[in-house]
Protein backbone atom coordinates (compact mmCIF):
# COMPACT_ATOMS: atom_id res chain seq x y z
CA UNK A 1 0.00 0.00 0.00
CA UNK A 2 1.24 3.40 -0.68
CA UNK A 3 2.64 5.64 1.74
CA UNK A 4 3.10 9.47 2.04
CA UNK A 5 4.94 11.55 4.15
CA UNK A 6 5.90 15.27 4.60
CA UNK A 7 8.95 17.62 5.24
CA UNK A 8 8.68 19.50 8.50
CA UNK A 9 8.23 22.60 6.52
CA UNK A 10 5.67 21.83 3.88
CA UNK A 11 6.81 22.44 0.82
CA UNK A 12 7.90 18.57 -0.10
CA UNK A 13 6.84 15.30 0.22
CA UNK A 14 7.69 11.44 -0.80
CA UNK A 15 5.18 9.10 -2.16
CA UNK A 16 6.73 5.16 -1.42
CA UNK A 17 5.33 2.70 -3.10
CA UNK A 18 6.42 -1.05 -1.66
CA UNK A 19 7.55 -4.19 -3.12
CA UNK A 20 6.50 -3.02 -6.56
CA UNK A 21 5.55 -4.95 -9.37
CA UNK A 22 4.55 -4.96 -12.88
CA UNK A 23 0.80 -4.23 -12.17
CA UNK A 24 2.88 -0.68 -10.53
CA UNK A 25 3.71 0.45 -13.99
CA UNK A 26 2.13 3.25 -15.04
CA UNK A 27 2.35 7.46 -15.28
CA UNK A 28 1.81 8.93 -11.66
CA UNK A 29 1.41 12.75 -10.58
CA UNK A 30 1.16 14.83 -8.37
CA UNK A 31 -1.38 17.65 -7.72
CA UNK A 32 -1.71 20.41 -5.55
CA UNK A 33 -5.43 22.24 -5.41
CA UNK A 34 -5.45 25.56 -3.70
CA UNK A 35 -8.67 26.42 -1.24
CA UNK A 36 -10.36 28.65 0.53
CA UNK A 37 -12.77 28.93 2.58
CA UNK A 38 -16.64 30.75 2.78
CA UNK A 39 -19.53 30.19 4.27
CA UNK A 40 -21.09 28.40 1.57
CA UNK A 41 -18.29 26.06 1.55
CA UNK A 42 -14.98 24.97 0.11
CA UNK A 43 -14.07 27.25 -3.35
CA UNK A 44 -11.62 25.61 -5.51
CA UNK A 45 -9.46 27.13 -7.95
CA UNK A 46 -7.10 26.42 -10.31
CA UNK A 47 -3.85 23.65 -9.50
CA UNK A 48 -0.65 25.35 -8.78
CA UNK A 49 2.12 23.38 -11.22
CA UNK A 50 4.53 21.34 -9.03
CA UNK A 51 8.05 19.85 -9.31
CA UNK A 52 8.32 16.14 -9.92
CA UNK A 53 10.90 14.19 -9.85
CA UNK A 54 12.13 11.97 -10.93
CA UNK A 55 10.67 11.97 -14.59
CA UNK A 56 10.92 8.39 -15.30
CA UNK A 57 12.31 5.86 -13.66
CA UNK A 58 13.12 1.91 -13.83
CA UNK A 59 12.93 -0.72 -10.85
CA UNK A 60 12.87 -4.47 -9.94
CA UNK A 61 10.13 -6.34 -9.10
CA UNK A 62 10.13 -6.04 -5.46
CA UNK A 63 12.04 -2.55 -4.52
CA UNK A 64 10.62 -0.25 -3.09
CA UNK A 65 9.70 3.13 -5.02
CA UNK A 66 10.07 6.60 -4.31
CA UNK A 67 8.54 9.90 -5.79
CA UNK A 68 9.15 13.55 -4.65
CA UNK A 69 7.28 16.27 -4.87
CA UNK A 70 7.84 20.11 -4.13
CA UNK A 71 6.15 23.37 -4.09
CA UNK A 72 6.98 26.88 -3.64
CA UNK A 73 4.30 27.23 -0.86
CA UNK A 74 2.78 24.83 2.19
CA UNK A 75 1.49 22.07 0.95
CA UNK A 76 -2.17 21.76 2.62
CA UNK A 77 -4.34 19.70 0.03
CA UNK A 78 -2.06 17.43 -1.97
CA UNK A 79 -3.05 14.33 -3.74
CA UNK A 80 -1.23 11.37 -5.93
CA UNK A 81 -2.71 9.92 -9.23
CA UNK A 82 -2.04 7.00 -11.24
CA UNK A 83 -2.89 6.23 -14.53
CA UNK A 84 -2.70 3.40 -16.45
CA UNK A 85 -2.47 3.50 -20.07
CA UNK A 86 -6.01 4.22 -21.50
CA UNK A 87 -7.39 4.45 -18.02
CA UNK A 88 -8.63 7.76 -16.06
CA UNK A 89 -6.85 8.73 -12.92
CA UNK A 90 -7.02 7.11 -9.47
CA UNK A 91 -6.41 8.77 -6.66
CA UNK A 92 -3.57 6.80 -4.88
CA UNK A 93 -3.54 9.09 -1.97
CA UNK A 94 -4.60 12.56 -0.78
CA UNK A 95 -2.53 14.73 1.87
CA UNK A 96 -4.72 16.79 4.25
CA UNK A 97 -3.64 18.84 7.33
CA UNK A 98 -5.21 16.13 9.14
CA UNK A 99 -3.49 13.36 7.49
CA UNK A 100 -3.51 10.99 4.46
CA UNK A 101 -6.65 9.35 2.49
CA UNK A 102 -7.44 6.91 0.29
CA UNK A 103 -10.15 6.57 -2.75
CA UNK A 104 -11.89 3.84 -4.85
CA UNK A 105 -11.63 3.25 -8.43
CA UNK A 106 -12.98 5.33 -11.34
CA UNK A 107 -13.06 4.88 -15.21
CA UNK A 108 -14.02 6.41 -18.59
CA UNK A 109 -16.79 5.52 -20.62
CA UNK A 110 -15.25 6.39 -24.01
CA UNK A 111 -11.99 6.36 -25.19
CA UNK A 112 -12.55 9.38 -27.74
CA UNK A 113 -15.16 11.96 -28.25
CA UNK A 114 -15.68 14.51 -30.65
CA UNK A 115 -17.74 17.54 -31.34
CA UNK A 116 -18.86 20.42 -33.98
CA UNK A 117 -17.47 23.74 -32.88
CA UNK A 118 -20.04 25.69 -30.83
CA UNK A 119 -21.51 22.92 -29.81
CA UNK A 120 -21.80 20.99 -26.42
CA UNK A 121 -19.81 17.78 -25.72
CA UNK A 122 -20.51 15.36 -23.16
CA UNK A 123 -18.07 12.88 -21.47
CA UNK A 124 -18.86 10.34 -18.85
CA UNK A 125 -17.42 7.82 -16.42
CA UNK A 126 -17.91 5.20 -13.64
CA UNK A 127 -17.32 4.94 -10.91
CA UNK A 128 -17.62 2.64 -7.40
CA UNK A 129 -16.93 3.42 -3.69
CA UNK A 130 -17.78 1.75 -0.74
CA UNK A 131 -18.37 5.08 1.27
CA UNK A 132 -21.26 5.43 2.82
CA UNK A 133 -20.77 9.35 3.50
CA UNK A 134 -20.57 11.75 0.35
CA UNK A 135 -17.52 11.64 -2.59
CA UNK A 136 -16.19 14.15 -4.71
CA UNK A 137 -15.66 13.42 -8.67
CA UNK A 138 -13.59 15.43 -10.40
CA UNK A 139 -12.46 16.48 -13.70
CA UNK A 140 -9.15 17.49 -15.08
CA UNK A 141 -8.18 18.11 -18.34
CA UNK A 142 -4.08 17.43 -19.51
CA UNK A 143 -2.66 18.64 -22.89
CA UNK A 144 -0.04 17.20 -24.38
CA UNK A 145 3.83 16.59 -22.41
CA UNK A 146 1.74 18.45 -19.26
CA UNK A 147 0.28 17.28 -16.02
CA UNK A 148 -3.43 17.38 -15.68
CA UNK A 149 -5.16 20.83 -15.07
CA UNK A 150 -8.47 20.59 -12.22
CA UNK A 151 -11.52 21.60 -14.30
CA UNK A 152 -13.57 21.18 -11.61
CA UNK A 153 -15.50 19.15 -8.91
CA UNK A 154 -19.09 18.08 -7.75
CA UNK A 155 -19.88 15.91 -4.96
CA UNK A 156 -22.35 13.22 -4.62
CA UNK A 157 -24.23 13.05 -1.56
CA UNK A 158 -23.86 16.95 -0.81
CA UNK A 159 -24.85 19.97 -2.27
CA UNK A 160 -20.79 21.11 -2.67
CA UNK A 161 -19.17 21.85 -5.83
CA UNK A 162 -15.99 23.94 -7.17
CA UNK A 163 -14.56 25.01 -10.40
CA UNK A 164 -11.07 26.58 -11.58
CA UNK A 165 -11.52 29.91 -13.11
CA UNK A 166 -11.43 29.38 -16.76
CA UNK A 167 -14.44 26.90 -16.17
CA UNK A 168 -17.18 29.12 -14.66
CA UNK A 169 -18.78 29.56 -17.97
CA UNK A 170 -18.47 26.83 -20.15
CA UNK A 171 -17.80 23.80 -18.24
CA UNK A 172 -20.22 22.18 -15.79
CA UNK A 173 -20.96 18.49 -14.14
CA UNK A 174 -23.62 16.19 -13.08
CA UNK A 175 -23.33 13.02 -10.64
CA UNK A 176 -25.33 9.82 -9.90
CA UNK A 177 -24.69 7.49 -7.58
CA UNK A 178 -22.20 5.57 -10.53
CA UNK A 179 -21.59 8.09 -12.75
CA UNK A 180 -19.79 11.41 -13.34
CA UNK A 181 -20.79 13.11 -16.60
CA UNK A 182 -18.85 16.55 -17.85
CA UNK A 183 -20.14 19.08 -20.09
CA UNK A 184 -18.23 21.37 -22.54
CA UNK A 185 -20.48 24.07 -24.12
CA UNK A 186 -19.70 26.27 -27.08
CA UNK A 187 -16.76 23.58 -28.02
CA UNK A 188 -13.44 25.55 -29.57
CA UNK A 189 -10.05 24.18 -30.60
CA UNK A 190 -8.73 24.75 -27.70
CA UNK A 191 -10.63 22.41 -25.75
CA UNK A 192 -8.79 19.50 -27.84
CA UNK A 193 -7.20 17.46 -24.60
CA UNK A 194 -7.28 14.35 -23.17
CA UNK A 195 -9.65 14.80 -20.44
CA UNK A 196 -9.90 12.47 -16.98
CA UNK A 197 -12.53 12.03 -14.20
CA UNK A 198 -11.38 11.32 -10.40
CA UNK A 199 -13.11 10.41 -7.56
CA UNK A 200 -12.36 10.95 -3.45
CA UNK A 201 -13.91 9.72 -0.49
CA UNK A 202 -15.36 11.76 2.49
CA UNK A 203 -15.75 10.56 5.82
CA UNK A 204 -19.06 12.14 7.61
CA UNK A 205 -17.39 15.09 9.59
CA UNK A 206 -15.61 16.45 6.16
CA UNK A 207 -16.93 19.24 5.11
Amino acid sequence: MASLSIAKDRKSSILVLPQVTVRDTAVYYCVLRDTHWDRRGCICVSAQQLNQSPQSMSTQEGEDVSMNCNASSTLNLLQWYKQDAGEGLILLIKLLKGGPRRADWIRSQETEVSGAEGKTVSLFCNYHTSSTSFVSLLWYRQYPNQAPEYILYRHWGSSGKGYASFATERFYSDNTANTTNLYIKKVVPADTALYLCALERHKENTA
